[in-house]
């Protein structure tokens, strides 16, 4: 907020900032950018800085197994919880919402604890996706979520492992291809692939039967002129024994602007 829109040569003005530190902890640093009729200096970057001290602390704030061969798990990853001293906080629960992470309780103290992180053995290939709870008495941060991540490959390998279309133009269809190839000896073949919505069609192109097959997508948006797409391709495929993967699928349909004459 600027305390006054116009400032006479010489004087003076105030522009104040207000941080909401939700959802930050530690060093942060922003800024604002003033704009006047300054011919000199149009443009003014301010920086503002601090540390936000957060009565629940956790390190890493995402854990991100990124990709992982389903027969080669990565190793497990540390998680620290750290809580502010003299505030009489506790940890009530620490839970995960998916069954193919698991959590184990390293070390509990009366500021924190520590935990591993890891996957189950036999995890379902394709993108995984999760949250770990952290719950506990503090009326500020009662629960802390930590998303989890990993892109598990089985024996067929798939790129790229999302597909986007962009920018998409309405009544015009867009299309992709991913490619999935085997990543050992045991041949494959794509038995089908659900959509989450009719207006994706796949076709199936192989390239090197049993072992490479380009999978062509085409989302037509039909009447629909606005909007983000967000859809998923789950790839059915057999050999020596049955696995699917899920392909996430963005765009945003938008109409271009008109060109000025």
């Amino acid at each position: 907020m600027v305390t006054a829109k116009e400032i006479p040569p010489g004087g003076v003005g105030e522009v104040k900032v207000t941080f909401q530190s939700k959802g930050y902890q530690g060093k942060t640093k922003k800024s604002v950018t003033v704009e006047s009729n300054d011919p000199e200096n149009p443009r003014i970057r301010l920086s503002v800085g601090g540390e936000v001290v957060a009565e629940v602390t956790v390190l890493p704030r995402y854990v991100n197994f990124r990709n992982v061969r389903r027969d080669s798990p990565r190793e497990p990853i540390s998680l620290e919880i750290k809580l502010l001293e003299g505030k009489g906080l506790k940890i009530r629960e620490v839970s995960v919402d998916n069954p193919s992470v698991l959590l184990k309780e390293l070390e509990r103290t009366e500021s924190g604890a520590l935990y591993s992180v890891s996957l189950v053995e036999k995890v379902p290939t394709g993108r995984l996706a999760g949250k770990i709870l952290i719950e506990t008495n503090s009326k500020k941060s009662p629960t802390v979520q930590v998303p989890v991540y990993a892109f598990v490959q089985g024996r067929v390998e798939v790129s790229p492992q999302m597909i986007s279309f962009g920018m998409i133009r309405p009544g015009e269809p867009s299309v992709r291809d991913i490619v999935l190839r085997v990543t050992g000896d045991t041949r494959f073949t794509i038995d089908r692939v659900d959509v989450t919505s009719d207006v994706i069609t796949t076709e199936v192109l192989p390239e090197k039967e049993g072992e490479l097959y380009r999978l062509r997508v085409t989302y037509g948006p039909g009447k629909k002129t606005k909007g983000r797409v967000s859809e998923r391709l789950t790839i059915h495929f057999s050999g020596e024994e049955e696995e699917t993967l899920e392909v996430p699928v963005y765009g945003t349909i938008h109409v271009p602007p008109k060109k000025k004459p």
